[in-house]
């Protein structure tokens, strides 16, 4: 939506000899906020001219430790090829070329992925019994509630997430010394 509103601007600051620069992440795009699409960027050079595009890649990452690094580089390509191979088109791996980022914060860090079932009451259950865990654990071992992300597909199981924090903190069951606050 923001690009069919940008597009006619780009396109006329060009046609008067100008130049534009449009900046984005094609890794952050497969969230799909606000209806996202991993292809845009991918596709630019074929909607405003090849040669009138200059694509450059940032491949450094300043903010990540190498697990987080390793894990996206790792994860984009695999996930990209295996898109490819089930739609039987390489728009995929072409949207994700050339993502792959290197590492300048020499940090170790970890990353850990736990796919919940379905949001309904079983799925909601199981996820709000395992976080405060997950959360306990990993500031156990060290790991910086700051550095510590929980992605959600939609707003409402993060409401509900946070909400269920908010209590679990002042339960018997929380563990002194353990930050439960979520920042969204």
């Amino acid at each position: 939506m923001q690009w069919m509103n940008f597009r006619p601007l780009v396109e006329n600051s060009l046609a008067e000899g100008n130049r534009s620069l449009v900046v984005g992440d094609v890794k952050q795009s497969i969230y799909r906020f606000r209806g996202s699409d991993p292809g845009l960027l991918a596709g630019l050079p074929d909607e405003i001219g090849s040669q009138r595009t200059d694509i450059r890649n940032l491949s450094t990452n300043f903010r990540s430790s190498r697990a987080v690094i390793n894990f996206n580089n790792q994860f984009f390509s695999s996930a990209s090829k295996r898109v490819d191979n089930i739609t039987e088109d390489d728009r995929a791996g072409k949207a994700y070329a050339g993502s792959e980022q290197h590492l300048k914060r020499n940090a170790e860090g970890s990353v850990e992925v736990r796919f919940f079932p379905k949001w309904d009451a079983e799925g909601r259950n199981l996820a709000l019994q395992t976080i405060p865990r997950l959360l306990e654990s990993i500031q156990e071992a060290g790991g910086k509630p700051g550095d510590i992300t929980i992605l959600v597909r939609e707003n409402k199981e993060g409401v509900e997430i946070v909400k269920y924090l908010l209590q679990y903190k002042r339960s018997a069951q929380a563990k002194p010394g353990v930050v439960y606050d979520v920042v969204s």
